[in-house]
C-alpha cells in the first residue's frame, strides 16, 4: 500500500516483474516492453484470470491478457477486475496460496 499512496503502483494494473526476469521474456515474447507502458498494480486482468506463470509459455498467455487489459481499460473493465478479485479472495482466503503454488514435482 505504501507504493500505491507513494504513486509508484495503483491499486489495478499490470502485476510488478522482477527487472531481471523482464529482460528475459523481452528476448523471447515479441513486444513484451509494452507491459511497462502502465505503472504496475497489485491486482490484475491478467492475474483473476491466469494466475501464476511459471514458464516462458505461460508468461506468453498471461501477457496476452496484459494487452487485453491494455486495450479495453475503462472503468467496466477496472470493476470487473475488482469483482474478481473478491471472490478469489473469498474463494481462496486472503493470504492462502494459490492453487498453481500447491503444485510439488516430487
Amino acid at each position: 500500500l505504501v507504493n500505491i499512496v507513494t504513486g509508484k503502483m495503483q491499486f489495478l494494473g499490470l502485476r510488478p516483474i522482477r527487472s531481471e526476469v523482464a529482460e528475459k521474456l523481452s528476448a523471447v515474447i515479441p513486444n513484451y516492453e509494452l507491459r511497462f507502458w502502465a505503472r504496475p498494480g497489485m491486482s490484475g486482468w491478467a492475474q483473476v484470470n491466469f494466475g501464476y506463470a511459471g514458464s516462458v509459455e505461460s508468461q506468453k498467455r498471461k501477457f496476452e491478457y496484459d494487452l487485453y487489459y491494455l486495450s479495453h481499460a475503462s472503468t467496466w473493465m477496472d470493476f470487473r477486475i475488482v469483482m474478481r478479485t473478491i471472490l478469489l479472495l473469498l474463494r481462496r482466503g486472503v493470504g492462502a496460496p494459490s492453487p498453481a503454488a500447491l503444485v510439488h514435482d516430487d
